[in-house]
């Protein structure tokens, strides 16, 4: 069983809590700055608000899996805390109801 874990994402108003899975499969990065990518589940509040922000911290990322390609949307948020260590990276919220009952998947590059 991959460990479990909270992700603490910090924006202008607010904190969100977030439960978290480590992914050894995610190994997504951002191109430009290559930084790993959080994927968060677009269920969740935190989701929603990201993929409504327009700002101008979006970043866009390509993806291949086994369904095929495309691009997320993804934001370099001010501040990730994953089990009191600040990470740098970017979060992607996608249209998935939750991954096996997590709300993120953090890649294994960040623990």
């Amino acid at each position: 069983i991959a460990p479990l874990f909270s992700l603490i994402y910090n924006s202008d108003c607010d904190n969100y809590k977030i439960i978290a899975l480590c992914d050894s499969g995610n190994i997504l990065t951002e191109p430009i700055s290559g930084k790993p990518v959080i994927i968060l589940s677009n269920s969740t509040k935190l989701g929603k608000i990201i993929s409504e922000n327009e700002d101008k911290n979006i970043r866009y990322i390509p993806y291949k899996d086994v369904c095929g390609k495309g691009i997320i949307k993804g934001v370099l948020p001010k501040k990730i805390i994953i089990e009191k260590n600040e990470v740098d990276a970017i979060i992607a919220p996608v249209d998935k109801k939750d991954f096996a009952g997590y709300e993120a998947l953090v890649p294994i590059s960040l623990i």
